[in-house]
């Protein structure tokens, strides 16, 4: 899978999901910028991710501290 424009579509309703509409953030963001982005939110993102895109992402998605970028990273890593 190659990221293209429906699979940014996807993993921005992702986001939309998990956080609430209108939330802006870049690449860079993640817990330390985005008090919404807890613990709980960290779960849900993966959980949300994994669903979406068929992917099982490695237990570092969920134990490290993630950034969008990161998780974006990741779930192109793991895609069939």
């Amino acid at each position: 899978m190659i990221a293209d424009e429906q699979f940014e579509q996807e993993f921005q309703a992702v986001f939309e999901d998990v956080f609430g509409w209108g939330l802006q953030f870049g690449e860079e963001d993640g817990p330390a910028t985005l008090e919404e982005w807890d613990s709980l939110a960290q779960i849900r993102l993966v959980h949300e991710l994994e669903s979406r895109f068929g992917v099982r992402l490695p237990d570092t998605a969920l134990l490290e501290e993630q950034s969008v970028g990161s998780l974006r990273a990741l779930v192109l890593e793991h895609a069939p």
